[in-house]
């Protein structure tokens, strides 16, 4: 699903995203406004991708955008949620996801889901 090498990609993507954030926005930002920031990035980008899929199923009032669904729309909205996801938990300062997910794992595989 993605590889090792795309992964690595990914980080370094997105920590120099992070780090242009002052000459993005041509201002300096705090850790606080940073964080914000990629909740709000991460939000938007999930509707999007909400709507991509509403749009796949065919359960959009508006047939236009039904019919006019494609998908590299929703693989490319798909791409954007995993990057705002990793913004913000890098701008949240976690750095051991790969533990935490065994944590979360075991707790939901104790739960049989």
């Amino acid at each position: 699903m993605l590889s090792q090498e795309t992964l690595k990609k990914l980080l370094v993507y997105v920590d120099d995203l992070n780090n242009r954030y002052p000459e993005i926005l041509e201002k300096e930002i705090s850790d606080n406004e940073k964080v914000m920031i990629n909740s709000l990035a991460f939000s938007e980008e999930s509707w999007e991708l909400s709507d991509q899929i509403v749009r796949k199923l065919w359960y959009a009032f508006n047939k236009r955008k039904r019919e006019s669904y494609k998908d590299e729309d929703l693989e490319n909205e798909a791409a954007d949620v995993l990057i705002c996801y990793i913004m913000l938990i890098r701008s949240l300062w976690v750095t051991d996801m790969d533990e935490i997910i065994k944590r979360k794992i075991g707790i939901n595989n104790k739960r049989w889901y």
